[in-house]
């Protein structure tokens, strides 16, 4: 602020002296003017050493240095690809978003074509395992199985159990695996039960202690009379003793 009063005063200074120079030329008439009379007024470098004194240049010398050596500015770019551009910022994100959103597809995906425990120990499930527990056994998928592996033997097995299972559910008899047929026979009280139970037995027992395999026409013979035992059982409902 100093050198730039400073520099003012200067020019002021200047200024004036140009005009009392100029106000010391006689003004003729155009006609009667014969010659002119120049006047050399000298630099009074005392008087412009009293006034610079107290200036100090280097500063703007310095300055001056700065404003050359300031590198030119980039010329604006369409397209500001900086790390910290909103764009970019913006870019990234929807990069997460996009990735987050992939991988939760993938485990949805993963989740429903993986079976459940269940499913496996259901493909898994074995006769013996039904056997342990005959009340909460699915003999029917059993029996399907056996029938589409054409195991008519096995089949046959299964369809007695399946009998076992409802005159159990019924309380006709107590279910117990080390039972033999007979004393399932003897526990039935009811006359018609117990008579095509008999029936049943001396047919599975027949077929699945002998040597020979159960044919499908064979199968399709004996089947009928589990069937009916089933629906007579759940006809006559819960035993009353």
């Amino acid at each position: 602020m100093k050198f730039i009063t400073t520099l003012f005063i200067l020019i002021f200074m200047l200024a004036k002296s140009f005009a009392q120079s100029d106000s010391l030329m006689p003004l003729e008439e155009e006609s009667e003017v014969e010659e002119a009379v120049v006047t050399e007024k000298r630099f009074n470098e005392k008087k412009w050493e009293e006034l610079t004194k107290d200036v100090d240049f280097s500063e703007y010398k310095k300055a001056e240095k700065k404003k050359e050596e300031k590198p030119a500015p980039e010329p604006p770019s369409s397209f500001n690809f900086h790390l910290d551009s909103p764009i970019l910022k913006v870019f990234f994100y929807l990069v997460i978003i996009a990735a987050f959103g992939f991988i939760l597809y993938l485990i949805v995906r993963g989740i429903r074509s993986t079976p459940s425990n269940k499913e496996i120990q259901q493909e898994n499930y074995t006769l013996e395992q039904a056997e342990e527990n005959i009340n909460e056994s699915d003999l029917e998928r059993l029996l399907q199985k056996a029938l589409a592996d054409h195991n008519y033997k096995l089949a046959l097995r299964i369809s007695y159990l399946m009998v076992l299972k409802e005159l159990s559910q019924y309380q006709y008899i107590q279910w117990k695996k080390e039972k033999t047929n007979f004393e399932y026979l003897y526990e039935i009280k009811h006359q018609e039960l117990r008579l095509q139970f008999k029936n049943i037995t001396t047919t599975f027992e027949r077929c699945w202690y002998g040597d020979t395999e159960v044919q499908h026409q064979e199968f399709q013979v004996m089947a009928p009379a589990f069937t009916q035992l089933i629906q007579t059982i759940k006809q006559k409902g819960v035993y009353e003793k």
